[in-house]
């Protein structure tokens, strides 16, 4: 049996790496988190085809909300996530206040907002402040660079978002 540190002598061929299959998850949209495109800092940005079309602030809530949606109905009853299906509620208060003018993209089970369409390559900045969901079903607004510096947790979507804009008033009067 071949150790692949030895192929050169031996004269055997170690099998090529094969990367990760990418779990099925069932949808035609990606999830935002993990699998999906609103997982930016992930690096999963080419799974999804509609990334290049959707160039305003409105196309992206549009896109957030179909993903929310999605994810919601998948982890009802799900054994397989520790996400609650709480999404939806948060994408729809965050749309219909003053931060819908920003652009919304998920993070590892948070809501964040950026002043660009593309943030990761210099087009905008993050903003500090995020909503964050937690098991049990409730939100948690925390500082971006420091989630253990948490400002708020609430089951109400309303009231994370109402937090999470009096703490950007400085971007918000930009």
């Amino acid at each position: 049996m071949c150790s692949g540190l030895s192929c050169a002598t031996t004269g055997c061929s170690p099998l090529p790496r094969q990367p990760p299959k990418q779990p099925d998850l069932g949808i035609e949209t990606p999830l935002p988190g993990r699998y999906g495109a609103a997982s930016i800092s992930e690096g999963h940005r080419t799974m999804d085809p509609e990334r290049e079309s959707r160039d305003s602030v409105e196309a992206e809530w549009d896109f957030q909300a179909r993903a929310a949606t999605q994810w919601d109905e998948r982890s009802r009853g799900s054994a397989t996530t520790w996400v609650p299906p709480i999404m939806g509620a948060l994408v729809d208060a965050a749309r219909n206040s003053t931060l819908g003018r920003f652009y919304p993209f998920t993070s590892h089970a948070r809501l964040c907002f950026s002043t660009g369409r593309r943030h990761w390559l210099g087009e905008g900045n993050v903003l500090p402040v995020c909503i964050a969901l937690l098991p049990g079903g409730s939100y948690s607004v925390a500082q971006k660079h420091d989630p253990t510096e948490i400002l708020l947790e609430t089951t109400s979507a309303e009231e994370s978002v109402a937090t999470t804009i009096t703490a950007l008033q400085e971007y918000l009067q930009a």
